[in-house]
């Protein structure tokens, strides 16, 4: 299956990304949080793709889509060059309730082991509950101070 513009859109991000100062980390959710996924791969595994310099700390990924799209985008590139592994991330889930969690949860398990989650009960939003963002953050900052 082919997906019309991925590519058009992974080479605006590339170009975005080279001319922008060092962003610590990127975000997404939904389809942004696979894109951010994937941008976030290819700075892992693509080593032309970004110079060293321009490489994110970590990515967040929140409420991530469905397991079908994930494997689709994901799949081949894990299959080829292994899981995302160096890069810290943080997967926001939105709960059982939240049509995506199994694939936000299998985005996690298979694709960046080792990423750390927080699940709230918001469903398919980002959480704006206080104690919730306060947890994003604090994550967010121990995953700077451990890429440092």
């Amino acid at each position: 299956k082919e997906y019309m513009g991925l590519q058009d859109s992974l080479l605006f991000l590339q170009n975005f990304l080279r001319d922008q100062p060092r962003f610590d980390v990127i975000a997404g959710h939904s389809n942004g949080a696979l894109m951010t996924s994937i941008v976030g791969f290819f700075m892992e595994h693509k080593t032309d793709w970004l110079p060293k310099d321009k490489r994110c700390k970590g990515v967040l990924c929140l409420n991530s889509p469905n397991s079908y799209d994930t494997e689709i985008f994901l799949g081949p590139l894990v299959a080829q060059h292994g899981p995302m592994t160096t890069i810290p991330s943080l997967h926001v889930l939105g709960g059982p309730s939240d049509f995506t969690y199994e694939g936000s949860k299998k985005l996690r398990e298979t694709h960046h082991p080792g990423g750390k989650v927080l699940e709230h009960t918001a469903g398919h939003f980002f959480p704006t509950e206080q104690h919730y963002n306060d947890d994003i953050l604090k994550i967010l900052n121990d995953m700077m101070e451990e890429s440092v």
